[in-house]
């Protein structure tokens, strides 16, 4: 018995799915990933997210690879934009790289991520944290982040691939 039009119609749809995924796989990683370092400043609570392994300077301290990123743009991924706020001194990364008003500086794009997600990526969830001096913003691939209660959820920033 031979199978219905739709049904090869359908098996064609999604071999070329499939193939489409694969080479957006196999381009991106001939690009090289690399860590995003997560540095925090006990003084104000600021959370600085680089990609050079570098100590940003005195004071900060080391707290994890949150995920590996591009620091060029590659087929799928978009800008995490990074913003300063001088008065506070701290910093904030979103997808928007444009004029977020406040008296936040934009300082360029932090790297590159995926948005929408693609297979082998993780969500990078934002949280607030309200207990810190001014509160800051800070960027994790675990949902529920540390899990204090003066955490607020408010979203994925992106995706990376995982630590």
């Amino acid at each position: 018995m031979k199978a219905p039009i739709c049904c090869k119609r359908w098996v064609r749809s999604s071999l070329l799915i499939l193939a489409v995924v694969a080479l957006v796989s196999i381009r991106a990683s001939s690009q090289s990933l690399t860590p995003l370092y997560h540095w925090a400043y006990p003084n104000n609570g600021d959370q600085l997210y680089i990609t050079d392994s570098s100590s940003p300077g005195s004071g900060w301290n080391y707290i994890e690879i949150t995920g590996y990123v591009y620091t060029t743009q590659v087929d799928g991924t978009v800008q995490l934009a990074r913003y300063y706020h001088p008065t506070y001194g701290i910093h904030f990364y979103t997808l928007a790289c444009c004029d977020i008003g406040g008296g936040w500086v934009y300082e360029g794009p932090c790297c590159y991520v995926y948005n929408p997600q693609i297979v082998g990526t993780v969500p990078l969830f934002r949280y607030y944290d309200s207990h810190g001096i001014f509160g800051t913003h800070y960027y994790t691939t675990q949902q529920g982040g540390p899990g204090y209660p003066w955490d607020t959820y408010e979203g994925v920033e992106g995706y990376v691939s995982p630590p």
